[in-house]
This record gives C-alpha cells, sequence and structure tokens, in this order.
C-alpha cells in the first residue's frame, strides 16, 4: 500500500517561540539594552556590546537551551531573532571568549582563581541588584527577609575543586529576598572555598546596596549552619536586623540542652495551629565566646521514630541520643518559640530558588572550562531569573512561586508566530487559542506590534 504523503521544506519564515515577545516588552520595558551597554565596559577595541553578547544568552536561557551550541541554533530562527531585534547572535566561540576575558580582574595580579572578582561581574551584581529593587517595589511589601544559601555544582571542569559534599565541582553563595524571589547577590567560587566564607561580606553588602539603591531595608536574615558565626549574629544586632540561624553542636550547646529540664519542653505547633506530634521545643540564653551579646537558642527535640532518614545532613548541626535528635536555631527575635520555628522552615522557600534557577534556567550545567568564565555566564543566568520574576510579576501579575519557568515556557513562549504586513505596518500573528490570546492582549495592551 502506497502512502501519498511527502515532506517539502516550507518557504514561510516562522517561530516556534512568538510567545517570548512578552519577554521582549520587559526588557524593552527596562531598557536593559541601555544599562547593559552602560555598566559593562570593554577596553578591547572593536569588541561587541555587552547587550549583543547578553541578551541572546538570556533569550536561549528562557527558551530551555543550556549548551553554547544552542545559540547557534538559535541564530537559525530568523524570525526568532527578527522578533527580538538581535542583529546578530554571537558565535559560541565569541561568548566563550568573552566570558573568560570579563570574568578576570584588571589588572591581572588582583585576581583571584577561587573567587574570581572583576568589574564586569560588578557591573552585573548591581544590575542584578536594580532588578530586584524593581521586583521588591511591584510587590509593594515594605519588611523583607533576606536568605543566604549555598549551592553546589557538579562539573568536572578543569579547573574545579573537590566540594565538601565529595564531589568536584563548583559553587555559588546565593542570596534571596524570601518574600518575593528576587535574587539579589550570586557570589561565584571553586568548589573547595567553604561555605563559611563571605557570608558576613556578602550580608553587609547587599543591605547597603539595597538601602543605596532605593530605601529598601532588610528587617531579618536567615541562613544555615554556615551563617552561625559571631561576626554575623553581632552585625545583625547592631543594625537591629532579626536573625534566625541554624545553631550547631559544640560543647557549649550540647551543655546547655542537657541542662533543660523535662518540664521546660512545650509541644511544636505547626503552621496549621496543631500540636506535631513527637516534637517538643523550648528556648535557652545563650552566648558564644566571641559575641557581644547574648542571645536566643530555640532548641527542638524530637523524637527517633518521627525522624526521616539524615542521609547527608552535617553532623555538627545535629545532636543525637538514643530517643530523641536535637536541632537549635540562634535567634533575637521575640516571636514564641513554635512562631520562631515556623519562620526559620520558611526558609525552605530559599532552596525552591535556587532549584528554579539551577533547572529553570539551566544553570546546572556550566558550559566554561575556567572559573572565571563560568563567573560571568552564572551571572548571566540570574539576571536572566530575575527577569523571570518580573515577569511574572509585572507582564503575568501572578506570585514567583505559582508557576515554574518551564510551565511558562509551556503555556506561553512556545506560540508559534509569524510577522506580516498590514496596512502598511508589521504585525506579528500569533496562532493560539482566544483564551491564550487573551493574555497576550491583555499583557502587551498599549504596546505596539512589529
Amino acid at each position: 500500500m502506497s502512502i501519498n504523503e511527502k515532506v517539502e521544506r516550507g518557504k514561510e519564515k516562522i517561530t516556534s517561540y512568538g510567545g517570548t515577545i512578552l519577554l521582549r516588552k520587559l526588557i524593552e520595558d527596562l531598557k536593559l539594552h541601555r544599562l547593559l551597554d552602560a555598566c559593562v565596559m570593554d577596553k578591547r577595541p572593536r569588541s561587541h556590546k555587552a547587550s549583543d553578547i547578553i541578551l541572546p544568552i538570556v533569550l536561549m536561557l528562557h527558551t530551555g537551551g543550556k549548551y553554547l551550541e544552542d545559540l547557534a541554533r538559535m541564530a537559525e530562527d530568523e524570525m526568532l531573532c527578527s522578533l527580538h531585534k538581535l542583529r546578530r547572535i554571537p558565535h559560541p566561540t565569541t561568548v566563550s571568549r568573552w566570558c573568560n576575558y570579563h570574568g578576570t580582574s584588571f589588572p591581572k595580579e588582583n585576581y583571584n582563581p577561587d573567587k574570581p572578582n572583576s568589574p564586569t561581574l560588578r557591573a552585573l551584581n548591581n544590575l542584578l541588584i536594580l532588578l530586584a529593587k524593581k521586583s521588591i517595589l511591584e510587590s509593594k511589601i515594605k519588611n523583607f527577609t533576606l536568605d543566604i544559601d549555598w549551592t553546589g555544582i557538579e562539573a568536572g571542569k578543569q579547573e574545579s575543586n573537590r566540594t565538601y559534599k565529595g564531589y568536584r565541582g563548583m559553587a555559588t553563595l546565593a542570596a534571596f529576598i524570601g518574600e518575593v524571589g528576587t535574587c539579589v547577590g550570586s557570589w561565584f567560587r571553586n568548589g573547595n572555598v567553604s561555605p563559611l566564607d563571605d557570608n558576613k561580606a556578602m550580608l553587609v553588602h547587599i543591605v547597603s546596596k539595597l538601602k543605596q539603591a532605593g530605601n529598601v531595608h532588610v528587617r531579618r536574615f536567615r541562613s544555615d549552619s554556615a551563617g552561625y558565626q559571631a561576626s554575623v549574629i553581632d552585625w545583625c544586632e547592631a543594625h537591629d536586623i532579626i536573625f534566625a540561624i541554624r545553631g550547631k553542636m559544640d560543647a557549649a550547646v550540647v551543655k546547655l540542652i542537657s541542662s533543660i529540664k523535662e518540664t521546660d519542653w512545650k509541644p511544636l505547633i505547626g503552621r496549621d495551629g496543631y500540636k506535631i506530634p513527637g516534637q517538643c521545643v523550648t528556648s535557652v540564653v545563650h552566648t558564644m565566646e566571641k559575641t557581644k551579646k547574648s542571645f536566643r537558642m530555640v532548641v527542638i527535640r524530637k523524637e527517633k521514630k518521627q525522624m526521616k532518614e539524615t542521609g547527608g545532613k552535617d553532623t555538627k548541626d545535629i545532636l543525637e541520643t538514643e530517643q530523641f535528635t536535637y536541632l537549635v536555631t540562634a535567634t533575637n527575635s521575640k516571636l514564641q518559640d513554635s512562631l520562631l520555628i515556623q519562620f526559620y522552615n520558611s526558609r525552605g522557600t530559599c532552596e525552591q530558588y535556587i532549584q528554579e534557577a539551577k533547572y529553570g534556567f539551566s544553570l546546572k550545567h556550566l558550559p566554561m572550562s575556567t572559573v572565571r568564565g563560568n563567573a560571568v555566564w552564572f551571572a548571566i543566568g540570574m539576571l536572566a531569573y530575575n527577569l523571570g520574576v518580573l515577569l511574572k510579576q509585572m507582564v503575568l501579575n501572578i506570585h514567583p512561586l505559582s508557576m515554574r519557568m518551564q510551565t511558562i515556557r509551556y503555556r506561553f513562549y512556545q506560540v508559534p508566530a509569524k510577522l506580516v504586513r498590514s496596512g502598511g505596518k508589521l504585525v506579528w500573528k500569533l496562532f493560539c487559542s482566544k483564551k491564550r490570546f487573551a493574555v497576550f492582549r491583555e499583557a502587551l495592551a498599549g504596546w505596539p506590534s512589529g
């Protein structure tokens, strides 16, 4: 039986990512082209503009690409390039060289291979805070919580070193605004740099930068045990910042726990207002050797039968006896013990933000072989992440955690589009349902086509 079908190459020019017109509108509203070219300087003659390199990478990450070669594949989509007014997509080799060059300090002798810090990285981090400020203002929330966390990226690259978790790779110390999910800092480093390094430096830097950027004040700070340092606690106390930091089980804390009377324990109350079976909580006054003031140490006691597997956790954060497992949280808050634990556990949203950046924007993959090149690539990726947060807030009018980037890509970005001329005007035609087009029409209200 013969099949009367054949395959031919279509001559009409269309794109399967017509929905990214929403991203184009956001970029134009923020005047990101101008900001990038003004912030990121290149001393080399006849070099590319920063926007010519960075914006194609941002678009590629938003549409689901993760390899340098995906830029070359994106360049074949003439309509997508036309939609975003990209004159040309740089060659992957050009992007690699640009990132490696801009990840190096000037002069070179100031370059630290473990902590890349260059004018370009500082400019990109400042731009990250600028976008974060926009996101904060859109949320209309006045008091904010800063979450700082370390995350490793497994990568067998030329310059990769072994992390404390055992694998070779690189890492970043990232900071997020807990209420809105926007990133306000991402300090890239090699895998062997301790998560303890730079916690206070990042905290001080971000708090001051947010205040300078738009009189935005950080009122609360949360961190895992990497932030359990006397310098961090003293700085928070001195600047009226409420902190909730996972404590470490040193000899003094263990002795303190052993002195708690049985009558001091109270049932731990969950967010639903009910007691959590097998878990109790209390608080004691504690001071570290180098802290200037004492603080509360909220102690959780969990029956072992209630505990899930603890494999992979840092044993320095946990005290285990035959019957119980103990966790401690250092704080200067006046919240009741159970409410303080609920507040600290909300720090889990920070890990969700990190997962969104790593998986939603393919930052789990590092395309360069050098730390400095990957530092620039990751910084651009975090810019793409913040643009995604702003897209949800300003264009789609949804909360950043209510929809993942993969869902936005499927529901909105992957819409076929064609450029036609009608009545002397260029018009982008989107091929989707009436219900879906209503979302585009509302988001693009007052914005010309073409």
